[in-house]
């Protein structure tokens, strides 16, 4: 079995997956997991978090967002808004109602950063309810809620736009239902998310459950950049297996093997246990 933790994040970014071989007395298991690589990363630049309760970084037009960020509970959803880090965000549900439209502009900055991450959330209406990239007059990035009052992180690679002068746009435009827009924590950043907070990050488990002594583990068949499928009979027992963090599309595929002689008309049975736990199934709004 491969490890497939980040399965959908490793690509263009140095993580180091990990196979280890553990056992018991009633049981032996690959154990999968993933750590961050070697490269240096600096912590996020916040560039706001609304946490003044104010728009002093952002010119408002219309009515939908009023004259400051909501706080935390001021505006009845019909389900609660979750997710906002910190008292104030912003929240164009003005009043418990998606009748008002707006805009608001943040003030211009220069791309310095690989990624601009954020918390989004509330409807899914592209071009009227999103967060919009804008460089040289042009929307380069977009991204909308997904018509949940769940604040998940969202996240652009800006790195093609590195040393442009930019700005953001929250936009809404939309008075039918979902016609509102949550944002909060919008920061600039080496990487896209923290390690703990993406929806594919956990850890899984093969294991086989017999008398260790009768198993053999092979924590690596290989680490390769295609899925190794060939049959492991003949592949050396090993108790741990990494990949390179250079080779973000890498395949570490560990294996169990137990062999048992049957004569004639004999029954054995061989039970494995494939077992996982990835803790933010909805961290991420993709």
């Amino acid at each position: 079995m491969e490890n497939a933790v980040d399965w959908k994040s490793r690509h263009g970014v140095h993580l180091r997956f990990q196979n280890k071989i553990i056992k018991s007395d009633a049981y032996t298991i690959v154990d999968y997991s993933c750590e961050q690589g070697p490269q240096v990363v600096r912590p996020a630049e916040m560039f706001d978090d609304f946490e003044k309760g104010t728009y002093d970084q952002w010119t408002p037009q219309g009515k939908a967002f009023g004259t400051r960020p909501a706080r935390v509970g001021q505006f009845k959803h019909a389900t609660p808004v979750i997710g906002v880090r910190g008292k104030y965000y912003v929240d164009s549900y003005l009043n418990g109602s998606d009748a008002e439209t707006g805009k608001l502009t943040s003030k211009s900055f220069v791309i310095g950063r690989s990624y601009i991450t954020f918390l989004i959330g509330g409807g899914n209406h592209p071009g009227q309810e999103c967060l919009n990239l804008v460089v040289d007059g042009n929307v380069v990035r977009t991204m909308t809620g997904q018509n949940t009052e769940n604040m998940k992180l969202g996240f652009w690679d800006v790195r093609d736009l590195l040393g442009k002068p930019a700005e953001l746009q929250i936009v809404d435009d939309y008075t039918g239902p979902w016609g509102h827009i949550l944002i909060d924590d919008i920061a600039f950043a080496d990487m896209p998310w923290r390690l703990a907070e993406r929806p594919d990050s956990g850890n899984m488990a093969l294991a086989l459950l017999s008398d260790p002594s009768t198993v053999e583990g092979v924590a690596s068949i290989g680490s390769t950049k295609e899925p190794v499928a060939n049959a492991v009979l003949d592949v050396a027992p090993s108790d741990l297996g990494t990949s390179d963090p250079s080779e973000a599309d890498s395949h570490v595929v560990g294996a169990l093997r137990r062999k048992l002689a049957l004569g004639p008309g004999e029954k054995a049975s061989i039970c494995f246990v494939v077992s996982w736990y990835f803790p933010n199934p909805l961290g991420f709004a993709l």
